[in-house]
């Protein structure tokens, strides 16, 4: 049985379980850190309230994936799904939310962090927490190029 410690830590690194989801976790996380973007936007000052959101969930994540690792003796288990959450908050950072908004960010947000091109894919090797982080905040960063690239372009 695990301790209240372990259970915070796979409620967390699985995004309150929605990285439990039988079909594409990734997309579902993906979705949650969306639904964040979106409720930031609310704020007076947007962009604070998401840079906040956004490191707060960087700690957590670094922390509760080497956390979720060393328990389930798993390397970057699929159901850990706060780097998916990570990734889209920065992919929608100083983003007005709009619909051709969300639905390009979010296919460009799927498609580096699951292509992996260039050197995302060497990030996954870091250590823990680093490792699974490290790779999704890589592809939002990616995406955020393009994203903005296509918001002032397009």
């Amino acid at each position: 049985m695990t301790n209240l410690t372990d259970r915070l830590s796979l409620a967390a690194a699985t995004a309150l379980g929605i990285g439990y989801c039988p079909k594409m976790p990734g997309s579902a996380g993906t979705l949650a850190g969306m639904a964040l973007w979106w409720a930031c936007s609310w704020a007076p000052r947007p962009w604070l309230v998401q840079l906040c959101v956004l490191a707060a969930v960087m700690c957590v994540g670094i922390w509760t994936g080497t956390r979720v690792e060393r328990l389930r003796h798993a390397t970057d288990p699929q159901y850990v799904v706060i780097d998916e959450v990570a990734g889209a908050l920065i992919t929608f950072l100083f983003v007005t939310p709009g619909w051709s908004a969300a639905a390009v960010g979010l296919g460009l947000n799927r498609l580096f962090d699951i292509w992996k091109p260039l050197y995302i894919n060497r990030l996954q090797k870091l250590p823990g927490g680093w490792g699974i982080m490290a790779d999704d905040v890589a592809a939002g960063l990616t995406s955020w190029l393009c994203l903005q690239a296509f918001l002032r372009l397009g």
